[in-house]
């Protein structure tokens, strides 16, 4: 198995399970191949469970260990029922990557700005993510002192 730029993987992910938000595409779905590639068992997280099933593919076709869940970082249940899947299906998180966000739809003077997209990004970008902090922290908190 080798990365993208031809290099070969020394595993530094050995063992290691890692939640990944916003992979369904992009830099999310790039970190979780990469992840993968170094050893770490991936769980996959974003609102596009189709999108994942694909990434997760691929991930596996590739001699990785993936799994999916459906995720809305503007619904704080929907984040915390996330992590809770990532203790289920492994016990344990070691590292997670936060990567989802929601981006300004018309990008344009700030005048044009509406209220609902500022709160969108703030509910996501920040609520979202301070959510899922916390809840995966408290995860990690859980695991036994030595795992590896």
């Amino acid at each position: 198995m080798t990365n993208d730029n031809g290099t070969t993987p020394i595993g530094l992910l050995t063992g290691k399970v890692v939640f990944i938000t916003g992979a369904s595409r992009g830099i999310g779905a790039a970190a979780a191949r990469l992840f993968a590639r170094e050893g770490a068992a991936v769980v996959l997280a974003a609102r596009s469970i189709d999108a994942l099933d694909g990434v997760a593919t691929e991930v596996r076709a590739d001699g990785g260990v993936a799994d999916t869940v459906a995720m809305d970082l503007a619904d704080r249940a929907s984040i915390r029922a996330a992590v809770a899947r990532v203790g289920e299906l492994h016990g344990r998180l070691d590292g997670a990557f936060n990567n989802g966000a929601a981006g300004q739809r018309l990008p344009g003077p700030l005048d044009t700005t509406s209220d609902e997209d500022i709160d969108e990004q703030f509910a996501v970008n920040f609520h979202g993510h301070w959510t899922a902090m916390t809840a995966e922290a408290a995860l990690m908190r859980r695991a036994p002192v030595g795992r590896s």
